[in-house]
């Protein structure tokens, strides 16, 4: 129970610290926390544990805890390919709209040139 306090703390400080120097996004990082804080939380009391196991109707009660750790990464994965598939769309744009820009300043510097 002391290793699952000291993990949750260690990991919430190292998610804030990440914050905090802006490399990781506060909507993620608390996303993160939350899923975490529930897992963890939902692990430390053996009641909730065995009625998760029987609502999702698992052999053993240990694999809840192991299925909700796997569904939180896949949900991660899932928003972090989203955000990824935006930046590069984003990204696309940008570099049409630069080229756009490119294309008209040349034009105009060869007709400041042949004037």
């Amino acid at each position: 129970m002391t290793f699952k306090l000291l993990f949750i703390v260690g990991f919430v400080w190292i998610l804030l610290r990440l914050v905090q120097r802006e490399r990781l996004a506060l909507d993620l990082a608390s996303f993160t926390m939350l899923l975490i804080v529930l897992v963890l939380g939902l692990s430390f009391s053996p009641y909730w544990v065995e009625r998760a196991a029987s609502f999702f109707q698992f052999g053993t009660p240990p694999m809840v805890v192991v299925a909700l750790v796997i569904a939180g990464l896949v949900t991660m994965s899932v928003i972090l390919s989203v955000m990824v598939s935006d930046l590069k769309r984003k990204q696309a744009r940008l570099i049409r709209q630069m080229a756009r820009l490119e294309i008209k300043i040349s034009k105009n510097n060869s007709k400041a040139q042949i004037s």
